[in-house]
This record gives structure tokens, sequence and C-alpha cells, in this order.
């Protein structure tokens, strides 16, 4: 599991975006995606919703070789903002249903972007509940689908006159180190994934 941090409008989705759609198609991202097998990866977008991811990617695409767009159309899935039943799409509220999005795609590469809008918390500066609530959620995600889960969060701009640390306090991150990794001993059976997850 892996943090992007950055300040606003500091490049984050696009950085993201586009490293997913290398990953989809297996193309080389310099210094940051090497050329290997095209991989299944998912975004989970709490901030574009569909016709803006559409209009972006479309874009961002535009020099994609059709048998690209082929590897696109099987390996890239995106979920955008929107309502699910009569809520609000948030990971707090619908991790079976991402999880079965996930299991039914075998995502190996899942993007949050980002993680301030992808829960609902009480109190955002509480370290205990970020732990609870979205640390231990995720972690347990990766573990149960053997994918990895990047996800992007805010810095706020030094030029306001807070330290960088003083970003991770804005979703009580400041105990969360920018890389940390999950040894998998192998993904467990679909039944007792299905289990953990109540699906």
């Amino acid at each position: 599991m892996v943090m992007i941090a950055a300040r606003t409008n500091g490049g984050k989705s696009t950085f993201l975006r586009n490293c997913l759609l290398q990953l989809a198609t297996g193309r080389k991202f310099e210094r940051f995606v090497p050329e290997q097998r095209p991989r299944r990866v998912l975004l989970l977008d709490f901030e574009a919703d569909g016709a803006e991811l559409q209009q972006d990617l479309a874009l961002m695409t535009r020099d994609f070789s059709p048998p690209e767009k082929e590897l696109l159309a099987e390996n890239f899935q995106v979920i955008p903002k929107g309502i699910i039943g009569q809520n609000l799409f948030q990971l707090n509220l619908h991790l079976n249903f991402v999880y079965d999005i996930i299991k039914t795609s075998a995502s190996e590469v899942i993007i949050i972007d980002n993680i301030s809008s992808a829960f609902s918390l009480n109190d955002e500066n509480s370290n205990a509940e970020v732990t609870g609530k979205v640390i231990k959620p995720l972690f347990k995600l990766a573990q149960i689908s053997g994918a990895a889960i990047v996800f992007a969060e805010f810095l706020f701009d030094p030029g306001f006159g807070l330290r960088v640390s003083d970003s991770k306090r804005q979703f009580g991150l400041d105990g969360y180190r920018r890389h940390r990794s999950i040894r998998n001993s192998g993904a467990q059976p679909r039944s007792q994934r299905e289990e953990d997850f109540g699906v």
C-alpha cells in the first residue's frame, strides 16, 4: 500500500491515471512504470464524475494504437464519483461492492483518488478513527484481494505557512509513512475472502 501526496492541483490525479493507463497496456512510463505485461487495474475516483473522467481519459489516450485501446477496454476499470442506491459512493459504505468488482475483474492494482473523499469520518484529525476506519480496512482489502493499493492525499501548500507534516494531520495520517509495503503470503481461497467481507 502506497500513499502519493501533493498539494491541491499538483498533478496527483493526472500522474496516477497515467500510471494506470501504462500498466493496463504494458507500456513504459519513464521512471515510474517499467515495460511489462499488461495488468488489470481499477480506478476509484471520488473527485471526478463519469463525464469528466471520460473526457480526460479520451484526451490522455488519443495517441494510443487500436491494439492498446483494446487492452484498455479489457484491463482498465473505473468507478467514478456518484450515487449508489441513495448514498454518495464512499468506501466505508460500499467496500463490499468494490470488493465484488475487484474479485470479478481480478484487479492487480487499485488507485483511490483521493483518500479524504473516499471515507466519511466524524473526526478526520483522530489517528484512532483514521486507523480503524481507513488504514486497517485498506490493508485488509489489499491482503485479501492480493492487489496493490495506491491512494492519493492532499498536502497543504507550504506557502500558507504550514509544514508538510501538518498535511498528514489534516486526515490523521501523521503516523502513516509515505510508503508501506504488505507481505502477501498468497491469496486466500475465495470462500474465505467472501466470508471476511460478508459477501
